[in-house]
């Protein structure tokens, strides 16, 4: 099983888009409910996860703050089109480690697999090299 990486976005063209853009190295997950994907999260199968600011039923501090309280290894990147990376909230989310990174809408698929590839590096064949 690759490494696994959820995507969350009540848009599912952004969730298709960022699933393809990872499909060839991760296994990807996607969902458009903030409450679904805290039950995914909760599972601890998760390394990486791309999380838009405004969803319909919580927000993307709010997982990521589930995340931190289930203190899960995992890492939340924050995506939007609606807030601004120099935030007050998202700054001092950054800050405190909460967020890995704050990527705003519109994105180039290549900022997806650099932070992904960044985050998540490729593992190495076991027994050496």
């Amino acid at each position: 099983m690759g490494q696994r990486v959820l995507v969350v976005d009540d848009e599912p063209d952004i969730c298709w888009a960022l699933k393809s853009a990872l499909s060839g190295g991760y296994e990807v997950v996607t969902t458009c409910s903030g409450t679904e994907a805290v039950s995914f999260l909760a599972t601890g199968e998760y390394r990486l996860a791309f999380v838009d600011a405004k969803l319909g039923d919580m927000d993307g501090l709010e997982i990521a703050r589930k995340v931190s309280d289930l203190d899960l290894d995992t890492t939340v990147v924050l995506v939007s089109g609606y807030v601004a990376g120099d935030d007050d909230a998202v700054q001092q989310a950054l800050e405190s480690g909460l967020l890995r990174a704050f990527i705003a809408k519109p994105f180039t698929l290549e900022q997806i697999r650099r932070l992904a590839a960044e985050v998540l590096p490729a593992r190495r064949p076991l027994g050496g090299g």
